[in-house]
């Protein structure tokens, strides 16, 4: 806890919001509201976060980056992963903040996203259509964690979603060698959202 907390704080000090090259692509910011979300969670009951200053400063920051995501969204002529992250930041984000400020805003506005994007992106048989395992893999990651933030918020399962992610991860399975190892086919630059 007291390394993460290090950690951040130092990240916090060496980048200006909005600015510098950890500013310059939107699916940055969207990855370190996956991560930080999850490492509040984490550690916010530890005694190294019970410092409230700390873990407002987290917070703040945190929901900047959520500012920035929805004010950079990256929708282009063929959308692909980064607009998945972008969304899926959105979700689990909006729903780490459910019913403060924008929080549900977030959520509902990546949803929406997400909804139109799923049958685009995951082909019908539940192949990412970039044609990359890495991508595959990554999107189904992203894709999981944003059911998980939405049901965890309206208590409803999400049926067409889950639809996709249990052929995703069948896709996932079939690829999987047994040691757990899989082949690199089309790009490959190891983004993951969970371990």
């Amino acid at each position: 806890a007291e390394y993460v907390r290090d950690i951040l704080r130092s990240w916090i000090q060496s980048n200006s919001r909005g600015f510098g090259v950890n500013w310059s692509c939107t699916m940055e910011a969207a990855m370190r509201v996956f991560s930080w979300t999850w490492l509040y969670r984490v550690f916010a009951d530890s005694k190294a976060w019970q410092y409230n200053d700390f873990k407002l400063e987290i917070l703040d920051v945190l929901y900047e980056h959520l500012v920035f995501v929805e004010r950079y969204v990256e929708i282009s002529d063929v959308n692909g992963n980064h607009l998945i992250a972008d969304a899926a930041s959105l979700v689990v984000g909006g729903a780490f903040f459910e019913g403060i400020g924008s929080g549900s805003k977030w959520r509902l506005t990546g949803w929406k996203i997400l909804e139109y994007e799923l049958g685009k992106q995951v082909l019908d048989d539940g192949v990412n259509f970039e044609g990359s395992l890495s991508y595959h893999r990554f999107v189904t990651e992203m894709l999981f964690l944003a059911v998980q933030s939405q049901e965890s918020i309206t208590g409803e399962k999400s049926e067409r979603f889950r639809s996709y992610l249990l052929l995703m991860a069948s896709y996932i399975d079939a690829y999987t060698k047994p040691d757990g190892s899989a082949p690199w086919v089309g790009d490959s630059d190891n983004g993951r959202a969970l371990d």
